[in-house]
């Protein structure tokens, strides 16, 4: 007499995913993220009507205390400096 025992992790048939739906995963797929995304976006765009609660804050007016006594560097100088030997074990780093 043959006898089969199945292991835990062996499913049955009537268990398994049918056919039809198995090769239809991707449209599901598309149609849950559409589900889960569209609440988002419906609320983002009642977001967008509304005004910006900070708006009558700018232009900023400048701080005569923080006056500055000479003239700001140039960008082009300003870009190309590196602080980076704070990083390493002497200053000598290029």
């Amino acid at each position: 007499m043959n006898i089969i025992r199945r292991r835990g992790w062996e499913l049955p048939e009537r268990a398994a995913t049918p056919e039809h739906l198995f090769f239809n995963r991707r449209a599901f797929l598309a149609a849950t993220g559409a589900t889960l995304v569209a609440p988002g976006l419906a609320s983002a765009e009642g977001a967008a009507d509304t005004s910006d609660p900070s708006a009558h804050l700018y232009p900023a007016k400048r701080n005569e205390k923080y006056a500055l006594d000479r003239p700001i560097t140039d960008e082009a100088i300003n870009t190309t400096y590196n602080n980076f030997y704070e990083f390493g074990s002497s200053k000598t780093i290029s």
